[in-house]
């Protein structure tokens, strides 16, 4: 870094330290000139002083924010004492000079402490943009987290790197278009390619990199990213793609002459099950099913429109992923499966038949004409009703009560699993995750496969810290039934601060965006969403009876 190499390259005064660096993109590390500093001087909460200094306007900072930052729940005497030994450890490991005291303030001198998020800042402010795109090495604070008792610092650091994202993803749009217009189209490639990684849910910079590979001749590649990110958004957000991503991917398709996947963009309306890449596993069912088309393709299962031959009702068949389904094995996969072909509630989807076909695993349940799935129902209103929205949660809360009185988890609750049928609601997918021997999040003593969309699991399932339980279920089930109330997520759909707003912050109250949602359902759904599973309703059981406490006014 400029600033830093500068330093080293000057003679220091007799006792006073060489440079440090501070990166704070990407992570938080203090390097000096052996290397990074390790010891009392790079503990997290030190890290996070030296931070709110680097970033702050002329890195000057106040010690009452600085304790209201770090140790808001401490008195005030208390509070001083933890500053004053922090700043005693980083001088000791910086030298006295590079943390300077005025009064109240601190501030931190630059000269002595360089600092990549400064750097990346001023190459921005002069127009360097490819020195400062260079400077970005991820998300500010990336896993930095002080947890509960320093809300308000992870809040800083949240919308700090909510910021420094969208300069770096402006930068990278502005790259993108002048190397296009200095006809380089690979180099403009590369800009939108990193910009779709920054953010693979926008919409704009699939759109940017489609269309910079079509410059490039490869519409093949343009073709995969469509279906990459048309994959994903449906995954995680259970959202559908832009329609000029949608139009564009089409468009090049009937222009191609290049052998592409065939199962591009497919949706509901899509090919039938023959053209898809499960066709040889498909065609080991004909005995047994007679298979249609394609109802939802996900990473780890594809649904078909099916018939049973043999009862002669018609199903909804979901064949796993061969790669996915054989990480549990059989046995276990018809285990659990049969156990949960043994619930007997009437909100709960039924398994019908449990198998295996060629390489894959399946399962079948009865389809119901006329029904669609929660997912459906909010593509087309949001937010429902609050009556509706109650309704359809006492439905699932009577699934999820029935289950876990059973030992059954789902580990994967979101909107494409709760269908809804004849005014009422059923819960699908319950007991995949377990099945497969995966945890919901990539946990301790699983397999470390990622089941399930990261917007609605759990702060546990998301870290691997323990193995999801029915807790995890009460935490899905608050995410959608925020949804189905506010129009939203409750953290938001950004990839990298929904993430971590989930495991700093508390969860927002739905009256501050829909004051008509009763008192008390707001704190059903504040409980559900607690970040520590203790906080939450413990069993399906438990929610259960407080959604009809609050359908009865109590």
């Amino acid at each position: 870094m400029a600033a830093t190499a500068l330093l080293r390259d000057r003679e220091r005064p007799s006792g006073e330290r060489m440079p440090h660096s501070l990166r704070l993109l990407g992570g938080a590390t203090l390097v000096g000139p052996a290397g990074p500093v390790a010891g009392v001087a790079a503990q997290r909460r030190r890290l996070a002083l030296l931070a709110l200094l680097a970033v702050a306007r002329d890195a000057t900072l106040s010690r009452d924010k600085a304790v209201a930052y770090l140790w808001p729940e401490a008195d005030a005497e208390r509070a001083r004492h933890n500053l004053a030994v922090a700043l005693h450890a980083l001088r000791g490991a910086l030298g006295e000079r590079a943390l300077v005291s005025s009064g109240d303030d601190l501030r931190l001198d630059r000269d002595l402490v360089a600092c990549d998020v400064v750097d990346f800042e001023q190459a921005l402010d002069r127009g360097a943009l490819d020195h400062a795109v260079a400077l970005y090495g991820g998300p500010f604070l990336d896993g930095v987290h002080l947890g509960a008792d320093s809300a308000e610092f992870d809040r800083w650091a949240d919308a700090e790197r909510s910021r420094l994202a969208g300069r770096y993803a402006s930068a990278l749009e502005r790259v993108a278009d002048e190397r296009a217009a200095r006809g380089a189209p690979r180099e403009a490639a590369d800009a939108w390619r990193r910009l779709a990684a920054l953010d693979p849910y926008s919409g704009r910079a699939a759109l940017g990199l489609m269309r910079a590979l079509e410059r490039l001749g490869d519409r093949a590649g343009a073709i995969q990213h469509a279906r990459v990110h048309t994959a994903l958004l449906r995954e995680d957000l259970e959202a559908e793609p832009d329609r000029e991503v949608t139009a564009l991917a089409e468009q090049l398709r009937g222009a191609s002459s290049s052998p592409v996947p065939a199962a591009v963009l497919r949706g509901p309306a899509g090919p039938s099950a023959a053209d898809g890449p499960a066709g040889q596993v498909l065609r080991a069912l004909d005995e047994r099913y007679a298979v249609g088309r394609v109802v939802d393709e996900g990473k780890v299962v594809t649904i078909y429109e099916a018939r049973d031959t043999r009862g002669g009702h018609d199903v909804s068949l979901h064949v796993l992923n061969p790669r996915i389904a054989g990480i549990g094995g059989l046995d276990r996969f018809r285990r659990v499966l049969e156990r949960v072909a043994r619930l007997a509630e009437s909100h709960v989807v039924p398994v019908s038949d449990v198998g295996a076909a060629g390489d894959a695993l399946y399962y079948a349940s009865p389809r119901t004409p006329g029904s669609l799935t929660l997912r459906e129902r909010l593509q087309r209103e949001r937010p429902l009703p609050v009556d509706e929205a109650l309704g359809i949660a006492r439905d699932v809360a009577l699934a999820l009560a029935h289950a876990h009185e059973r030992d059954v988890h789902h580990g994967d609750l979101r909107p494409k699993h709760v269908v809804l049928a004849g005014g009422t609601a059923m819960l699908a997918g319950l007991g995949v995750v377990e099945a497969l021997g995966a945890s919901g999040g990539g946990g301790p003593g699983g397999t470390g496969v990622t089941i399930g969309a990261p917007a609605y699991l759990s702060p546990e399932q998301l870290t691997g810290e323990g193995t999801p339980d029915a807790r995890s279920d009460v935490y899905g089930f608050g995410c959608v039934l925020y949804e189905t109330l506010a129009g939203e997520l409750p953290f938001g759909t950004d990839r990298f601060s929904s993430i971590s707003r989930k495991l700093s912050q508390a969860a927002p109250s739905l009256r501050t965006i829909r004051e008509s949602v009763p008192e008390a359902l707001d704190q059903v759904v504040r409980k559900c969403l607690a970040r520590t599973p203790a906080d939450r309703y413990r069993t399906g059981s438990e929610l259960r009876d407080a959604l009809e406490g609050v359908a009865r006014g109590t």
